[in-house]
């Protein structure tokens, strides 16, 4: 197991602030895992290095070309942060960098001085963990910028080499070889070379038996020592993490092996992106029908659309209009109008948004990172189809049909072209829910309002649900209670809204779906706010399906009154139902 150490200088504060924005992670890192990042911790400073550099060089002179800063990367061997599995990139072992942090920041202070050392970061969200170190070459005796003190030729870098390698000695690594051949490279190629370099594995390296004047148990002790010997110059050359990718360079095997591998990996990720959003869903979301006499072709408003896989990519024609193209985000924005930000906030309706970045990749990676945060277009109220959805509402779901009138005619309730039906959550969100037998639920804008069906001065209580048909079904089956739909909505103004209630004197009850989900929810706001109850559906998994085994429908009035619970009360006064 090696230690590694480089370090570059700084002459700018241009330069300075490039260190700064790669140790405070304000520039993209290829190998970087997001999710990881709040695992990196500032052991010296917070992150602004140049205003940190500038503090300690204060009123000093600076002399033309002077080095401002040092800039190091300190890190060691895979093998030492995962002993056992060195090639699971990502993994480490906790107390094993804590240990290297320790004497990486002694052999730092007690080198160039604790006042000299600005800036101290872990990066955990990489392949195998390393500290960056800025330090101010500020000479104790004179007091002034003077970076030859430490860096003086050829022979001041290697000694400062070992100097750092007898510092972490105690964690069992050692330096690299001395005196090597290999040329210095720069921390920010060498940290682009750890970004896209595959780690190596090292080759297992045996010696052959000598010839036979070596005698007896001395020929087998030659090639122990041998190999071992070979073993120490074999590891700064080949070190997991690419430790010198300008060695690598020199080494074209290595690199068309790299190469060949990204290769794989790239198509293994088209052919992922492919399984993961079918055009198939897209078609089905889009309201077109399969052609029971060809299976590959579907029919819609915008005609016959044919679809093929071809060198295991996906791909749409239409017939009518002659025109076709490839991958589901293509699709959508071809059968639905929109752009493509829109086509991905569209497909988010029903896909996770890693189904949506994959899809996005080979297009627009960015773009989608955006674009899947957008709320999807509103679904527009088609009167055509609202005959289907009732009848759906009320003899399948078993509600009653005064209620779906009366939220009809307020515009609480309609349907889309799909059949599908909508429920409004205030002004800027839909929920969304399937009337065919392939039954989907969806929800489209903004969740920053809520579904209500509200008893106005007769409410006793106010019971919190997961959905509108579920407020609905509580609602027929509580007559002394107001219900409100979540479908989402939460946050920090749930818990203030459960005390504006309380403190009207209404009971709230969390009367979420039984399962575990729904028993989790209720207990998260039963810890966040007292007094709250937990009213569970008795039967079935919601209140809907106890409505439809009791399967008597009673008419309940849908005329609110503002007296129990006000707009403010339903959270944001955008959302107001009435």
């Amino acid at each position: 197991m090696f230690a590694v150490m480089r370090f570059e200088k700084l002459k700018t504060f241009g330069n300075i602030g490039g260190v700064e924005g790669h140790c405070a992670r304000t520039r993209e890192t290829q190998n970087a895992d997001p999710a990881k990042a709040k695992l990196n911790r500032w052991l010296v400073g917070d992150g602004n290095i140049v205003g940190d550099v500038k503090n300690r060089i204060g009123g000093r002179k600076i002399r033309k070309n002077a080095v401002l800063a040092l800039e190091f990367l300190l890190t060691a061997s895979p093998d030492y942060f995962r002993p056992d599995h060195p090639e699971r990139g990502g993994q480490y072992q906790e107390d094993r960098v804590i240990d290297f942090e320790k004497a990486s920041l002694v052999w730092l202070r007690d080198t160039f001085g604790t006042e000299n050392i600005v800036s101290v970061v872990t990066h955990l969200d990489e392949q195998t963990p390393h500290l960056h170190a800025v330090v101010v070459p500020i000479c104790p005796d004179t007091g002034k910028l003077n970076a030859s003190r430490w860096f003086d030729g050829k022979k001041s870098l290697s000694e400062l080499q070992t100097r750092f390698a007898h510092a972490v000695n105690h964690l069992g690594l050692r330096r690299g070889k001395e005196h090597s051949t290999a040329t210095h490279t720069r921390i920010g190629e060498y940290y682009g070379n750890v970004n896209t370099a595959i780690p190596p594995v090292l080759p297992d390296i045996a010696v052959a038996i000598p010839p036979m004047e070596f005698r007896g148990g001395v020929r087998e002790q030659w090639a122990q020592t041998e190999s071992g010997r070979l073993a120490m110059i074999q590891g700064p050359t080949l070190q997991p993490i690419t430790d010198a990718a300008s060695e690598q360079k020199r080494e074209k095997a290595r690199r068309h092996a790299a190469e060949t591998e990204a290769a794989r990996l790239s198509r293994a990720l088209e052919l992922e992106r492919i399984r993961d959003i079918p055009l198939q869903g897209v078609f089905e979301m889009c309201g077109y029908e399969i052609d029971q006499d060809d299976k590959n072709q579907y029919r819609g408003p915008l005609g016959r659309i044919s679809i093929e896989t071809k060198n295991g990519k996906a791909k749409f024609y239409n017939h009518d209009m002659q025109k076709g193209g490839g991958g589901a985000i293509d699709l959508a924005m071809h059968l639905e109008g929109m752009d493509f930000p829109g086509a991905c906030a569209f497909l988010g309706g029903s896909f996770n948004a890693d189904a949506i970045m994959k899809a996005a990749a080979h297009k627009a990676m960015q773009d989608a990172k955006e674009a899947v945060k957008m709320p999807a277009p509103l679904p527009q109220q088609d009167e055509s189809t609202w005959e289907k959805v009732r009848h759906y509402l009320v003899s399948v779901r078993k509600l009653a049909a005064s209620t779906i009138d009366a939220l009809h005619e307020k515009g609480k309730v309609f349907s889309d072209f799909r059949s599908n039906a909508c429920f409004m959550y205030g002004a800027d969100g839909v929920e969304l829910r399937g009337t065919t037998a392939d039954v989907w639920h969806g929800f489209r804008g903004k969740k920053t309002g809520f579904f209500s069906m509200l008893r106005g001065r007769n409410a006793r209580s106010v019971a919190l649900v997961e959905s509108a048909i579920e407020a609905m079904s509580y609602a027929e089956l509580n007559p002394d209670a107001s219900v409100i739909s979540l479908s989402g909505v939460g946050g920090k103004d749930l818990a203030k809204n459960v005390r504006n209630w309380q403190s009207k004197g209404l009971k709230v009850c969390a009367a979420f779906n039984a399962g575990e989900a729904g028993d989790e929810a209720a207990l998260r706001l039963m810890v966040a706010v007292s007094g709250v109850e937990r009213h569970r559906p008795p039967e079935g998994n919601d209140w809907n399906d106890v409505l439809r085994a009791k399967a008597t429908i009673e008419p309940l009035s849908t005329t609110n009154n503002q007296d129990s619970l006000s707009p403010g009360d339903e959270g944001d006064s955008r959302a107001n139902p009435d």
